[in-house]
């Protein structure tokens, strides 16, 4: 039992508490100890655990992978990931044509809208709709005169 614990007492969630050991030591990044844990549990493929002391294992979210225990990242711009648990840069699916994304860490590609242009990474607005030309007509109001002086 950790110092101060009674054998009832539990490892506090966190921690984890070998048998024999007279305090409690904390989870490790990459693991995790819910309470009464004797041991660091390793999070799963498909889970991250980023920091020291965590009770519980975070799933891989989607617009992200995870390719470690302790590493969450973004899918790139011009990407995305519509799934959970993804562990490998290749979850992050390029948009199709005619879809687009400019931000990082996306779960859709946005349709490109009509007349613009676009790419997996970028979207240009379709330009104005030019307006009928304005024909002007001009009427010389006298008969130009010449000065020789």
């Amino acid at each position: 039992c950790p110092t101060g614990a009674s054998a009832a007492t539990k490892c506090p969630a966190g921690s984890y508490c070998p048998t024999g050991a007279s305090a409690a030591t904390k989870c490790p990044a990459g693991s995790y100890c819910p309470a009464g844990a004797k041991a660091a549990t390793t999070c799963s493929t498909g889970y991250y655990c980023p920091t020291t002391g965590l009770s519980a294992q975070t799933e891989c979210p989607k617009g992200y992978y995870c390719p470690n225990t302790t590493t969450k990242t973004q899918c790139p711009a011009g990407t995305y990931n519509n799934s959970t648990k993804q562990t490998k840069s290749s979850a992050c699916k390029t948009c199709p044509s005619g879809y687009y994304n400019t931000k990082t860490g996306q779960t859709a590609c946005t349709k490109c809208p009509k007349d613009s242009i676009c790419g997996a990474t970028y979207m240009v607005p379709a330009p104005p709709t030019p307006t009928p030309a304005t024909s002007y007509s001009v009427t010389p109001t006298a008969a130009p005169t010449y000065s020789n002086n």
